[in-house]
């Protein structure tokens, strides 16, 4: 995962996207992003989280992006 602070920007890799239903209860983008909190970094953690409550109070969206797949692996 992916977090880009000047651009309020989420990048999640594809298979979150392809298996969304496996990682949330709801299958529901903002139950995903809150799924990968205990697995990021601080800093990553702590800015998500700020991102999600502003989304909640309806202030500053933020986008998410999915990454592509690496077939070569």
């Amino acid at each position: 995962m992916e977090v880009d602070f000047e651009k309020r920007l989420i990048t999640l890799p594809k298979l979150l996207q392809w298996y969304k239903a496996d990682f949330s209860d709801c299958g529901e983008l903002d139950a995903l992003i809150k799924w990968t909190l205990p697995y990021l970094d601080s800093e990553k953690r702590q800015y998500v989280s700020s991102l999600l409550k502003d989304k909640e109070q309806g202030i500053h969206a933020f986008r998410v992006v999915y990454a592509g797949y690496d077939w070569t692996v």
